[in-house]
């Protein structure tokens, strides 16, 4: 077994139980630029970004969260996986970082 990738699934496994959001919130598609990738699924508790990129160089993503044209709630700033970085470039506007072929999740 690959201790490391069993570890992962289990912590991801562990977020999708924590996070109701994540298994029957709605999906909102909130950019895609290049190997990158960026979501939202809420509910009315919770609301939470999820961005992969899958391309081998570091990447950078920004997303208008007012455009998204979905009830989306409070812009979710508190990593709970992964590695990137999300910081507010305005009251509604996102700059995510992502490592390469690394995802992350930012909850409320």
């Amino acid at each position: 077994w690959d201790q490391a990738l069993l570890n992962q699934h289990k912590t991801l496994i562990a977020l999708r139980h924590t996070h109701p959001a994540l298994r029957t919130g709605h999906y909102t598609q909130l950019v895609t630029q290049g190997d990158c990738y960026c979501f939202a699924r809420h509910s009315p508790d919770e609301t939470l970004v999820i961005a992969v990129n899958a391309g081998d160089q570091t990447a950078s993503l920004t997303c208008d969260w007012a455009k998204s044209g979905a009830e989306l709630g409070q812009i979710p700033q508190q990593r709970c996986y992964g590695s990137g970085d999300l910081r507010l470039k305005s009251a509604s506007t996102l700059q995510i970082t992502l490592p390469p072929r690394q995802g992350s999740i930012w909850c409320e």
